[in-house]
């Protein structure tokens, strides 16, 4: 898997447009495939578990009881999430590097990135309903949240257009530029959503799926 890892990241580096396409086409499917398995797959049903869990319990209808249960789970996610990140990278100190690639990676991480999921939905919840400006702040994110569909799709083509060698090329660019660019659009796409909004019932994709979903036309600008 890192062979074609390292692979594709010369590929998109500084291929041509039809590097890209065939590479994707066959090996980046493997790639995608392998990725899954050994890193993702228990994300994924965790993250089913945690919103079957949510959903059944309603808990979400009530904000009191969001943030009491945010406050009581909070800390449990920040010492579930260090803990497995230490054992990560305390594993090369014991030259144990080959097994914390393998296990590091594929198991400890996973459940450390659990453990941070909980941490950002315990601390946003908190946030969003104990301040005043946590309602002004996190409101706005609404919107991009009511377009993620949209809003994913034109960071991968803009993210393209700036980082592969069929565009600008700039994937060798320091963490910091990478880090201000990425910041830089974030920002563009929270202002657009909420633009959008004032103007349209859903984003486009949104929308476009919801006319392929129902085979009939659907309103989309707002009288």
């Amino acid at each position: 898997m890192s062979l074609l890892f390292r692979e594709g990241s010369d590929i998109y580096t500084n291929g041509s447009l039809w590097d890209v396409i065939t590479f994707n086409a066959i090996k980046g499917r493997i790639a995608l495939v392998l990725w899954f398995i050994n890193a993702r797959y228990q994300q994924t049903i965790a993250l089913f578990i945690a919103g079957i869990l949510i959903g059944r319990s309603r808990i979400y209808k009530d904000p009191d009881k969001m943030v009491y249960w945010s406050k009581k789970l909070l800390p449990y996610a920040i010492c579930w999430f260090l803990l497995f990140y230490m054992i990560v990278w305390t594993l090369p100190v014991f030259g144990l590097e080959n097994y914390a690639q393998r296990a590091g990676i594929g198991l400890f991480k996973t459940y450390g990135n659990l453990g941070m999921m909980m941490t950002y939905i315990c601390g946003f919840t908190i946030l969003y309903h104990t301040t005043i400006r946590g309602y002004s702040i996190l409101d706005k994110l609404a919107a991009v949240g009511r377009m993620s569909v949209t809003n994913y799709m034109a960071q991968s083509i803009i993210g393209i257009t700036i980082f592969y060698g069929l565009g600008l090329g700039m994937a060798n660019q320091t963490y910091l530029v990478c880090l201000l660019i990425g910041l830089l659009l974030v920002s563009f796409q929270i202002w657009y959503s909420n633009w959008h909004f004032q103007r349209y019932y859903y984003g486009p994709m949104e929308w476009l799926w919801r006319t392929l979903t129902w085979f009939k036309r659907i309103p989309m600008k707002r009288r």
